[in-house]
């Protein structure tokens, strides 16, 4: 149901902009806006200083701070169309230039809490002749995101603070309110299908907060059996939107203007020490601990914590200045749970994080996944008694399968290396009645006389799901053929030059620069041991055995991090590719970003579309409908290919779940049956990133 909550100067403004609004109001028009929304709850204006005094040149700066844990959060809309064109300044910084009405703070700037001066000047003016049109104190909270509502004619400019509710919010759900910023203007109701969401929403009003589904919306502003204007929506799951409706009512123009933030994230951890010779250990968040005292075999069941990037650190149980067994970075992104699992051996420690799907299950079924910890594996095969499963290859070391749905029903494992004219027992899974509804994660330790580690989590059932079950295939384990099969290496390192690359002692490729790939090399079953050397200082980066798969062409994606590196095989399918079409896979290698998004164009070459909002930054723009290129891209994983329209466009990296654009490449050039890997790597500065498109070798 709709609620109002009504700001507490709201006779204050009325009075105000009745005043500044006299003479004739024809020709005050104000200029149109579009984006996308947020806001709740209404706090006293702040008003301006008695006495405006000019304020030379700034030499105070706020400070930054990109915390999620600590920051304050700012945007600023203008709202008015009795007020001139403004200059923007938080103490000694300019966050606002040449604002006009409809003009707002795509992306909330980041400052650290505290208390802040909020200064507004004509557009161009020399501040160290001009006295500022609205001078005054502004306090930022900890944690907290502010909206400040410009209204007001020059003479008498009023700043409105508006605290938005970013609380956490369930899956797949957004937050809605509604501010009426239209003097004069019609009260309304805020509809969808001819259905009231908010009603009765007059100027100075504040509709919401309300929760709805995530997803396309289009909202109708409704005043009796006039529909004022309309916004179409796509709305980010996990985010605060606020509507503003701005206008003119005297020339009876109304334009909505959305903005949104993300809402508090949290993520659940499960952490799991799997190293079967390192001592008892405590990790940390920070400096705050995660668990404590854990020892192999051992694990602390799922722990809620605010999503953001950690230090993460590991030292032996009881001593948490003790230097580092493990230290690293960890991206706890939104609401997708994580699995912390420490393994190696003690001399070569490492924290690896495995997402895991906690989602519901078509009925009758489980989820099952599977994780190698076993030392002296390369892969492990998973069987039961029909056999493998055919949609569930061998396990690397470190690594997790996908999630495969089974029958609820009771079920024995087996899990054996690949090696073919050698093949090993690592752990036997014993028959054990899986239950329907629930997500469970097996983890093979290849510890004597042990079964793996069984976690269990209770999912539910998807009522709209239908099952597609992994189903085993009697002999299949014991089909691997001897053919040579084609391997390709991506270099998808941020921090690591030129690399070298060894098979069997022998090196095979020389200076791979980072961001290209080789061509493909053929290998046969006895070629089984890999180095990785820089080739510059002859460092070996990384040495171990790879696993043999007959009869295929891989890519091997290079990445980690210098001091952490993996390899990510990738089967590939250059054959085709429709006519007009490319092919295009999707890496992200950039550790201190989350789940991302490629996002073009609808049209695949279509250019945005200015949206006319008067000079001025930050630029509203209109954007033709946007598409989704692949699949999220979640870090160190890459996507499953998908064929794409051939030609020139822009692509944007998009933050999953926040809805931010984090960088926009124009000219991105796909040409017709070519397959293209996209790395998705940190920038120079470690805060954005850049994209490397690499083609495949022309079969």
């Amino acid at each position: 149901m709709r609620r109002l909550i009504p700001i507490v100067v709201a006779l204050t403004l009325i009075a105000l902009a009745l005043a500044a609004c006299g003479g004739n109001e024809e020709d005050k028009t104000p200029a149109p806006a579009a984006a996308t929304a947020t806001a709740t709850a209404s706090q006293t204006p702040i008003p301006p200083s008695p006495t405006p005094r000019p304020t030379g040149t700034p030499v105070i700066m706020p400070e930054t701070d990109t915390n999620p844990l600590t920051r304050a959060l700012l945007r600023v809309v203008h709202a008015s169309p009795d007020l001139p064109a403004v200059d923007l300044y938080l103490d000694g910084a300019q966050i606002g230039s040449r604002f006009t009405q409809g003009l707002y703070h795509s992306t909330p700037l980041s400052y650290r809490a505290g208390s802040y001066t909020l200064r507004a000047y004509p557009a161009g003016a020399d501040l160290s002749t001009t006295l500022p049109l609205l001078d005054t104190s502004l306090e930022l909270g900890e944690g907290l995101s502010t909206v400040v509502l410009l209204v007001g004619a020059a003479d008498s400019i009023q700043a409105v603070p508006f605290e938005e509710n970013i609380d956490p919010l369930p899956v797949d759900t957004v937050r809605l309110n509604v501010i009426h910023a239209v003097l004069r203007g019609a009260a309304f109701d805020l509809q969808e299908d001819e259905e009231t969401l908010m009603g009765g929403l007059d100027f100075g009003l504040v509709g919401g907060p309300e929760e709805i589904p995530a997803g396309p919306h289009t909202f109708d502003f409704v005043s009796g059996a006039v529909r004022l204007s309309t916004l179409n929506l796509n709305m980010l799951a996990n985010n605060t939107y606020t509507i503003v409706l701005i206008g003119n009512a005297a020339n009876n123009t109304y334009q909505p203007v959305s903005f949104s933030t993300p809402v508090i994230s949290e993520t659940p951890v499960r952490v799991i020490h799997a190293s079967p010779d390192a001592p008892p250990v405590d990790f940390y968040l920070e400096n705050s601990p995660l668990v404590e005292n854990l020892s192999y075999r051992e694990w602390q069941d799922w722990t809620v914590h605010r999503s953001t990037t950690y230090d993460l650190r590991v030292v032996p149980a009881g001593e948490p200045d003790a230097d580092p067994l493990y230290q690293g970075r960890v991206a706890l992104n939104p609401n997708q749970p994580l699995n912390l699992v420490l393994l190696d051996t003690s001399d070569r420690l490492r924290v690896v994080p495995l997402p895991e799907d906690l989602s519901p299950v078509p009925a009758e079924t489980v989820r099952l996944m599977f994780i190698n910890t076993a030392l002296g594996t390369m892969r492990v095969a998973i069987e039961t008694h029909g056999g493998t499963l055919p949609d569930l290859p061998p396990v690397g070391f470190g690594s997790a399968s996908q999630p495969v749905l089974r029958p609820g029903k009771p079920e024995t494992y087996f899990f054996q290396t690949t090696d073919p004219s050698d093949p090993q027992e690592v752990d036997t899974l014993h028959e054990r009645d899986w239950t329907a509804g629930h997500a469970y994660t097996v983890v093979i330790t290849g510890y004597p006389n042990t079964e793996p580690l069984v976690f269990e989590t209770e999912v539910g059932f998807d009522p709209l799901a239908e099952a597609s079950l992994s189903e085993a295939v009697p002999g299949q384990l014991d089909a691997a053929s001897s053919e040579t099969f084609n391997m390709r290496f991506v270099h998808a390192l941020p921090d690591v030059g030129p690399i070298d690359i060894d098979a069997n002692d022998e090196t095979i490729f020389e200076s791979l620069l980072p961001g290209s790939s080789t061509l493909y090399h053929t290998f046969d079953p006895s070629e089984n041991n890999l180095q990785i050397r820089d080739s510059v200082s002859g460092d070996v980066l990384y040495a171990d055995e790879f696993v043999w798969i007959g009869g295929t062409e891989l890519t091997v994606f290079v990445t980690g991090e210098r001091d952490a590196i993996w390899l990510e095989p990738a089967p590939d399918d250059r054959y085709e590719i429709p006519g007009g079409q490319a092919r295009l896979r999707i890496l992200h290698n950039a550790p201190n970003q989350p789940v991302l998004l490629v996002m073009t164009d609808a049209s695949v070459v279509a250019t945005p579309v200015p949206l006319d909002v008067g000079e001025g930054t930050p630029v509203s723009t209109q954007m033709p409908e946007e598409i989704v290129l692949g699949q999220p891209a979640v870090y160190g994983q890459p996507t499953e290919p998908q064929n794409i329209y051939a030609g020139t466009y822009e692509l944007r990296i998009v933050d999953k779940d926040a809805g931010f654009l984090i960088v926009a490449v124009p000219a991105n050039t796909f040409a017709a049956g070519v397959f293209y890997d996209l790395l998705i790597l940190p920038d120079a500065s470690g805060l954005s990133v850049r994209l490397e498109l690499v083609a495949h070798p022309t079969p």
